[in-house]
């Protein structure tokens, strides 16, 4: 009975190094970026390999930046795993770069299904960039710039086959401009970084502001992609401008809401929220962008992907 009793604390502690709670938000990032390209997701073996590996790159981020920020999380956030003694800075250590090996071979093996080197080439770009993030000093400006690049990157890695394609000159793909969709979700990530920066103590108001304003805005850059000069490359909206035009103020709304709310009372219960619900709002952004360019299936299929993320957030700690 004890036995079993250390094996789920086992388990629990590295779902928390995880952040497993949050690792549907880079499904349904790659997962958007195969629908706006592709129409919808591609064979069943290709879409796995992808998810995998945007999977394992996720999770390795994730647990990375744990052990590099052992010593600080000693001092500032010791229930953590690492501080805490529950894992060892060691074997966190390999469980990340396993994971990143992971995600690293995933993206190869979809190179080989695809026949292209787009998906292991954007899969190498994005595994330095988390790394980079995790190594990168707390305090830098360019931290949150890297946590957006790492978003824009796993949306990349969605598009992969498509821009295997483009690459190599397929007609069907010669006029695809898809760079506003992932620049958008690196706008939003970095305002969501920002507004994260001080979410273990009380914030001030202008920073909060300041990140809400930056994330708010790479929602509207998503939402106008339809209309941005050469936006004829763009794949063509599948939903009336009104349709449209209602999922973004919808998505809007339910991201907003929560930093309003910590912009008026910013202790850490409300920014970790409204940090919390950010970041769940990348699926529903996810969801707007494929029901909008690939149809309303794939919309709510990566729309799905959000309760069980509610679920997983009352049990794993998602920052």
């Amino acid at each position: 009975m004890r036995e079993a009793s250390g094996l789920r604390g086992r388990a629990a502690a590295f779902l928390e190094l995880m952040r497993f709670s949050n690792v549907l938000t880079a499904v349904a990032d790659v997962w958007m970026g195969m629908a706006v390209t592709l129409g919808g997701l591609p064979a069943p073996a290709l879409t796995a390999c992808l998810t995998l590996a945007s999977v394992g790159l996720y999770l390795s981020g994730m647990v990375l930046n744990d052990v590099l920020d052992a010593d600080e999380d000693a001092r500032l956030r010791s229930t953590r795993p690492i501080p805490s003694g529950r894992i060892s800075r060691r074997e966190a250590a390999t469980f990340g770069y396993g994971l990143m090996g992971l995600g690293l071979a995933s993206a190869a093996a979809a190179s080989a299904i695809s026949g292209g080197p787009a998906p292991i080439t954007i899969a190498g770009a994005l595994a330095i960039t988390v790394y980079a993030y995790d190594a990168w000093p707390k305090a830098s400006p360019l931290k949150p710039m890297l946590m957006g690049a790492c978003r824009a990157l796993n949306v990349l890695l969605g598009m992969s086959v498509a821009l295997g394609k483009l690459a190599s000159g397929a007609p069907e793909f010669s006029h695809l401009r898809l760079g506003a969709i992932p620049l958008g979700l690196l706008i939003y990530i970095v305002g969501v970084t920002l507004f994260a920066r001080s979410e273990a103590q009380r914030s001030s108001r202008a920073a909060l502001t300041k990140g809400a304003g930056v994330a708010l805005a790479g929602v509207v850059a998503l939402a106008t992609t339809p209309w941005l000069p050469g936006s004829g490359d763009l794949p063509q909206l599948r939903v009336t401008t009104l349709a449209w035009g209602l999922l973004w103020i919808v998505t809007a709304l339910l991201i907003a809401r929560r930093f309003v709310a910590a912009v008026l009372q910013p202790g850490p219960r409300t920014v970790q929220s409204a940090v919390g619900n950010a970041i769940q709002g990348v699926i529903v952004i996810d969801a707007a962008l494929a029901w909008g360019y690939a149809g309303q299936l794939w919309g709510l299929a990566i729309l799905a992907l959000l309760p069980p993320t509610m679920l997983l957030s009352r049990r794993v700690l998602q920052t």
